[in-house]
């Protein structure tokens, strides 16, 4: 038996009125969207070679298989099978607010004929945009391998990466083909659902993903659960058919086994040595004639203010100090902790594109971003001891950066 392929059968009605109408209508669409582009994008070839491949596999059953003598059966491959979760997903959403002549009631058994037969561990083909894959998936896979609570989590987060940089790896058109397994996909539009910054991605998902299928790795999610929480110790093997297929192993050998080194636990590519040292030379001149310009705008009137008070007169010295601490103090906020929290980013890293982010690879927030200029303010001057941690550690974090839980991460 071919790993590869899968039998799923379908009446002659659900062939006649869903199927075929819905791999038409997605073949019309894309033709549509790309009937003025000089070239012939690789999504649209392959929507094109498969459907053709898949239409006359059905008609072929159709000729073969009279009708009421018994179900068509049809052969899907990874390829296959993505083409009618876009076909079928595009039929579902407009089937959402129209039902012509039943065709929402034939809909709903074809999905349940497809998405009920397909076991988890099948792999499904889709396409993804190149700028979403860098900009949304990855950061997502790499954040979510980094904080996940158990090794499953870790697991489809492991496999979703590997396979998408290789992919990455080979190929540097503009849309990419990725092959992914049905839980694993089922893992992901549950992850992107939850993240603000993938709203590209979780917007393809849930037109590729039937809910069925959710619906369906929610309910094994929650029996893998219960099991693991009744048998602590006690390993756990998903029976073929019902859940991604898995060695058994303890949960303490798979938290070793899933663990992340340093440098793939960040939500990005770790910002380079030359880069951080010259976006801080950069942020240190910008800084400083920042500070010149404030003091040289609030000093005096301060002092005249506090002349006219009559609270300059009791401590000149002292209240000299609290004047230059608190304009510091203020310029400090206004360059390093405001847009540091707001935007990820100071003068300096933008210049050099680097961006401070959170292992949701988002801007850190205000809290964060004061916390970590903190432990520079404090240590900073031994001899720059924050910086020296960026050396030997492959994910470049500096001590303030692991005191805050944040990353310095190239480009977004």
């Amino acid at each position: 038996m071919n790993p590869r392929t899968i039998t799923v059968s379908f009446s002659h009605l659900e062939t006649t009125k869903i199927l075929i109408p819905a791999l038409e209508a997605l073949l019309l669409h894309v033709h549509e969207l790309v009937q003025d582009a000089a070239d012939d994008p690789p999504y649209a070839r392959w929507v094109r070679d498969t459907s053709d491949d898949l239409l006359a596999a059905l008609r072929q059953q159709l000729s073969a298989v009279r009708w009421g003598e018994g179900l068509l059966r049809i052969e899907l491959d990874p390829d296959r099978v993505g083409l009618l979760a876009a076909a079928l997903g595009g039929l579902r959403r407009r089937m959402e607010t129209t039902d012509r002549e039943g065709t929402a009631s034939a809909l709903t058994v074809t999905r349940q004929r497809l998405w009920l037969t397909i076991p988890f561990e099948f792999p499904l083909a889709w396409w993804l945009s190149h700028d979403v894959v860098q900009g949304e998936l990855l950061p997502l896979l790499r954040a979510s391998y980094a904080r996940a609570d158990d090794a499953s989590e870790r697991s489809h987060a492991e496999r979703i990466l590997r396979s998408t940089e290789r992919v990455l790896s080979l190929s540097d058109s503009e849309a990419l083909r990725l092959e992914t397994a049905l839980a694993d996909l089922a893992w992901l539009a549950t992850a992107a659902e939850r993240t603000p910054s993938a709203r590209r991605l979780h917007g393809l998902l849930e037109h590729l993903l039937d809910p069925l299928v959710q619906e369906r790795y929610r309910t094994y999610r929650s029996a893998q659960r219960e099991r693991v929480t009744g048998q602590s110790h006690a390993t756990f093997t998903p029976p073929s058919g019902d859940g991604p297929a898995s060695h058994s192993r303890s949960r303490a050998e798979a938290d070793t086994a899933a663990r992340p080194p340093s440098a793939t636990a960040a939500p990005g590519q770790p910002g380079s040595v030359w880069r951080r040292t010259a976006a801080g030379v950069f942020d240190a001149i910008a800084f400083f004639a920042l500070w010149f310009l404030v003091s040289s705008i609030l000093y005096f009137p301060l002092l005249i203010a506090a002349i006219d008070l009559g609270i300059a007169a009791l401590a000149p010295t002292i209240f000299n100090d609290i004047i230059t601490m608190a304009i510091f103090g203020f310029t400090s906020y206004l360059y390093w902790i405001y847009p540091i929290g707001r935007w990820g980013r100071t003068l300096g890293k933008r210049v050099f594109d680097l961006k401070v982010v959170n292992a949701r690879g988002e801007p850190p927030g205000q809290v964060e971003a004061a916390g970590r200029f903190v432990v520079v303010l404090l240590l900073g001057w031994l001899a720059f001891l924050p910086w020296w941690f960026i050396l030997f550690r492959r994910d470049r974090r500096a001590l303030h950066d692991l005191a805050a839980e944040v990353w310095v991460i190239e480009g977004t």
